[in-house]
């Protein structure tokens, strides 16, 4: 079903699996529930004042009620969010709820906004391309749906891969390294093993920018090739978890790989296969000849060699 799932089953997975990552989410939150309190790293009276220059109307409203509301009242709401996810697992296709889900989501963003990354994003990118799927219920929406979750995902993917290329840091391969020896988002093991081992770091690197600029590869390649994308991707995400602590990403991003999957399926089936696989290729050599171009043009003065790194995480 993951690589032939039909548009309603692409939609119904994306949900299920955004409402997975909401709940380990609110689980990681309830875990630090102690910050919430006055004092804490998330004290609304500390993380709800903004430069006057960044504030806006709807924003200001915002922060005037959850000034009204009590720790002990946003616990009840964690709640709300947690039994809403809850049954989306069950209910996946019901526009209520996603809708519910989506705007929960935004209120714990805007009650977040100095943590939020882009798994928050991408949740909420998803469950509201899938409401708008689901409101109507016609073929042709959750077609449109699927389709713009399948670009909106390489797109995301693209885009980081580009970035990362063109980027000293992960042109030298010290991306890796680096990241894994922070305090915030290294790993103890992992830190020892790329110092030990240099060039693990370094193909680690080049491996994370390739497969995420390829990535745009899974629209139109056979399905054997799709699934090697599709596996890397997780482990990608997975280790990014256990590495990291980025636990939302892999549930968040993964979330869309139905709806590629629908997608290329249906690329395929307008192009034939021949064409799409011609595609596919001209398609890879564009793309690895954009990095090899990328990693040429480098800039002679960058600072990453010289950059002082917060104490390693290698005891």
């Amino acid at each position: 079903m993951w690589l032939h799932p039909d548009p309603n089953d692409a939609l119904r997975l994306a949900v299920q699996f955004c409402a997975v990552a909401q709940i380990v989410g609110l689980v990681e939150l309830t875990l630090v529930r102690s910050e919430l309190r006055s004092g804490g790293f998330l004290d609304w009276s500390m993380i709800g004042n903004l430069n006057p220059w960044t504030r806006t109307h709807v924003g200001s409203l915002i922060r005037r009620a959850f000034r009204r509301l009590g720790n002990r009242m946003f616990i009840w709401l964690i709640v709300l969010n947690a039994v809403v996810a809850a049954a989306l697992l069950i209910w996946p296709s019901v526009a209520g709820l996603i809708a519910a889900a989506a705007a929960l989501q935004v209120m714990l963003m805007k009650r977040h906004h100095v943590t939020i990354d882009g798994s928050d994003q991408m949740i909420l990118v998803v469950l509201v391309t899938c409401m708008l799927g689901r409101i109507s219920g016609d073929a042709l929406a959750i077609r449109a749906a699927v389709s713009f979750l399948a670009a909106e995902l390489t797109l995301a993917y693209l885009v980081a891969g580009l970035a990362k290329a063109a980027s000293p840091y992960w042109q030298s391969g010290e991306a890796f390294p680096m990241i894994v020896q922070t305090r915030m988002y290294g790993q103890p093991m992992a830190a020892r093993m790329v110092n030990r081992h240099p060039g693990l770091g370094h193909a680690a690197s080049y491996a994370v920018f390739c497969w995420e600029s390829l990535f745009i590869l899974a629209l139109t390649a056979p399905p054997t090739v799709v699934a090697v994308i599709f596996v890397l991707g997780v482990g990608f995400h997975a280790g990014c978890a256990v590495v990291m602590g980025l636990n939302r990403f892999m549930w968040a991003f993964v979330a869309s790989y139905p709806a590629v999957a629908c997608t290329n399926l249906a690329i395929r089936s307008a192009l034939g296969g021949h064409t799409a696989d011609a595609v596919t290729i001209g398609v890879a050599v564009v793309g690895l000849l954009c990095l090899a171009f990328l990693n040429r043009t480098r800039p002679s003065d960058w600072k990453a060699r010289h950059t002082t790194l917060p104490g390693p995480l290698t005891g």
